[in-house]
C-alpha cells in the first residue's frame, strides 16, 4: 500500500460457491485516501489502450492493429513524457515481435 493513492478495507458478508462462477459478496468498512489522483493526460491513455490492444494480437487483424496504432501515436507525439515514451516503445516492440512473427510464418497477423 505504500504507493496506493487510495485504499478500502472489505468484509465478506456471504459467498455465492458456484462452481463456474463463484462470487464473494462483501461489504466497505474502511476507505483511506492517501494522495489525490491527478488523471491520464492523452499519452497516458493512449500507453494504456496500446497496452489493452497488445494483449488482443492474436484476436485482430494487422490492419485494425495499425489503424488503432496510428490513431494512438497522435497523442503520443504530442504529450508524452519520458515515461510515456519508454512505456510506449516497450509495447511496439512487442507488436513488432507479433507482426515479424506472422510474417515469417505465412500467416495473416491473426491468432
Amino acid at each position: 500500500l505504500a504507493a496506493a493513492l487510495a485504499h478500502s478495507v472489505l468484509e465478506v458478508e456471504s459467498v455465492d460457491d458456484d462452481a463456474m462462477r463463484p462470487r464473494h459478496f462483501c461489504r466497505v468498512v474502511q476507505e483511506e485516501t492517501h494522495a489525490p489522483f491527478t488523471g491520464f493526460n492523452r499519452a497516458k491513455a493512449a500507453v494504456l489502450e496500446l497496452a489493452i490492444l497488445v494483449s488482443r494480437l492474436g484476436m485482430l487483424p494487422r490492419d485494425k492493429i495499425e489503424a488503432e496504432i496510428a490513431y494512438l501515436s497522435i497523442a503520443i507525439e504530442k504529450t508524452a513524457g519520458e515515461g510515456e515514451k519508454e512505456a510506449w516503445d516497450w509495447l511496439m516492440q512487442r507488436v513488432g515481435d507479433h507482426l515479424a512473427a506472422k510474417d515469417a510464418s505465412g500467416e495473416d497477423a491473426r491468432g
